[in-house]
């Protein structure tokens, strides 16, 4: 690690540990608390080697000097950029009756107002397609205004990281 530069550790980490934390995230993100913290702080002590800190340092500062983002807020990514596609008619017809916009069509006025379906517990209310209406709501207005993908997407992670 001290013969590497930052971003060659940075390339490892993308083409290495990224992809074991996105894999299915959808699925298991929204895992009660006990079992998240585990890969949380695995990500974290990887985020420590990278930016070759000791053991006890805060990493809260560390992820914006990497340039990546927390694993509660890659399971938030992954689920706002499943939103977008919903909302820009991206995703299989099988996904489009699962959410509602407010008045049944896309339109740009009523991007932070979505309809999701009612959660009786709150192992439902953790669902991707109860959470992400929830989650895009939440996001404001000029990170949720792309129209492409890739514009989206990185104002999103932009927006997630420079919070920490």
């Amino acid at each position: 690690k001290h013969f590497l530069p930052l971003n060659s550790l940075c390339t490892l980490y993308y083409s290495l540990e990224y992809p074991q934390l996105i894999y299915c995230i959808l699925a298991w993100g929204s895992a009660h608390a006990q079992y998240i913290s585990k890969l949380s702080v695995l990500q974290n002590k990887i985020i420590r080697c990278i930016s070759n800190s000791k053991y006890n340092t805060s990493t809260d500062c560390m992820y914006t000097v990497v340039n990546c983002m927390k694993l509660e807020d890659i399971f938030r990514y992954t689920l706002s950029l499943f939103f977008f596609k919903f909302f820009h008619n991206m995703l299989p017809d099988y996904c489009s009756n699962f959410m509602k916009l407010l008045d049944g069509k896309t339109n740009y006025n009523l991007r932070s107002t979505v309809i999701s379906s009612f959660a009786e517990c709150s192992i439902r209310s953790k669902h991707p397609f109860v959470a992400a209406p929830k989650n895009w709501n939440s996001l404001p207005n000029n990170v949720k205004s792309f129209a492409s993908l890739k514009h989206f997407s990185k104002n999103l992670k932009d927006f997630l990281i420079n919070n920490y």
